[in-house]
């Protein structure tokens, strides 16, 4: 079979922030190790220069930007016309891209049927900001290039609400992310922080792990949470480390945030930590947050998990239910408060953080396999293939 997954950015696994094109990479890979013909079709603002990983298994086409981002670069519209990149089904990635709604204008009139994954990105929080601009994109562009898919492919059951709301139709499948557990040393060194100082050394470590985005990722609730656990366990050293890089120089916010909490000798900032070190700083946390306003699946709890590490999640992940089903930790509310009672309980519950780890580990063992995921979508594009092609053709008009 041959497959295109098209995405906005550069197909990078260990590209920062968004774990799109980490998703896109590893789901390319695992398709393409299963036999499948793979090509990834990139725009983005570095087309032309060096890739900054050359896989093995499939290949990666980088286009530029048009002026106009509803309009496609005439050498993409010509390799694809053109038959130079072969396809029987494409795949698109993400929301709220114009260049993803040309591209599938233009699989339709080639009669070239197309998945798409929303990647968690038309829950109602993405939707309410800026909300005019995307409600008029989602009624011309975005609904219609949805309605005309043959499937869309979720990564939780909560995303479904989410297209119903819309008015999106479109049959649907769920499979979530996979995971590569050889990315992960062969010894994590869990005394990681020991260099750090004796203030994170000896406390009980929250780590975040991720782009320091302090509305979407909830930092600010974060932080005005773990300055209230600290007002009530005053007799327990904490201590909160953020790890990666600052969003559109929200660096000041957070910092301004962190003063005014009065937790300015507890909050510590490392920036982006890559590679063996975030594993080995990931597994040294007594417990991970991540307490979004919204996520799809993020790829980082993940990554968490499989270090045997419990975490505190919000119910706007879309991993609470996975964590309350297999015990890996626990579920807040979007509030300070809320955040702050079960920091509170981790710490009181210090006894029980192993086990919950060790469930977290074996989740990721048994339902976060490349291969296994990319076996579930394979089977739903040959589903697709064997409709008959005017059938699709005529839905999608």
């Amino acid at each position: 079979m041959n497959i295109a997954h098209f995405v906005i950015g550069r197909c990078n696994p260990y590209a920062p922030p968004s774990g799109v094109e980490k998703f896109v990479f590893h789901l390319a890979q695992a398709q393409a190790r299963a036999g499948h013909t793979v090509s990834v079709i990139s725009i983005t603002t570095h087309a032309g220069e060096p890739l900054p990983v050359k896989p093995e298994d499939f290949d990666i086409r980088e286009y530029p930007f048009t002026r106009s981002r509803f309009i496609l670069s005439r050498q993409f519209k010509r390799d694809i016309e053109e038959g130079r990149i072969k396809l029987d089904i494409g795949h698109l990635h993400s929301v709220f891209k114009p260049e993803l709604w040309a591209a599938g204008r233009l699989l339709r009139r080639l009669g070239v049927p197309y998945v798409i994954t929303p990647h968690g990105g038309l829950s109602p929080w993405v939707i309410n900001r800026s909300k005019f601009k995307k409600t008029i994109f989602n009624y011309l562009f975005q609904i219609p290039l949805y309605n005309a898919a043959a499937k869309i492919h979720i990564l939780v059951e909560k995303e479904v609400s989410d297209l119903r709301r819309l008015g999106i139709r479109s049959p649907t499948f769920m499979i979530g992310h996979g995971f590569d557990l050889t990315e992960l040393p062969e010894r994590l060194n869990r005394d990681w922080f020991i260099s750090k100082g004796p203030m994170v050394q000896n406390s009980f470590k929250l780590i975040f792990l991720g782009r320091l985005d302090p509305f979407h990722k909830g930092l600010d609730l974060l932080i005005k949470g773990f300055s209230i656990a600290i007002s009530r366990l005053k007799d327990i050293p904490m201590s909160l480390v953020l790890i990666g890089a600052p969003f559109k120089n929200n660096q000041k916010v957070i910092s301004s945030l962190v003063k005014e909490c009065k937790v300015d000798q507890r909050v510590f900032f490392t920036g982006p930590i890559y590679g063996a070190d975030k594993y080995h700083a990931l597994a040294s946390a007594d417990i991970y947050v991540q307490t979004s306003r919204w996520e799809g699946m993020p790829l980082t709890l993940i990554e968490a998990l499989a270090c045997s590490t419990p975490c505190i999640v919000t119910t706007a992940t879309n991993a609470a239910e996975l964590i309350l089903r297999c015990g890996a930790g626990f579920v807040t509310g979007p509030t300070p408060e809320d955040i702050a009672t079960k920091i509170i309980q981790a710490v009181e519950q210090r006894e029980g953080l192993h086990e919950m780890g060790r469930n977290g580990r074996r989740l990721v063992e048994q339902e976060f396999d490349w291969a296994r995921t990319a076996e579930v979508i394979c089977n739903n594009y040959l589903e697709i293939i064997g409709n008959p092609p005017n059938k699709l053709i005529e839905r999608c008009l």
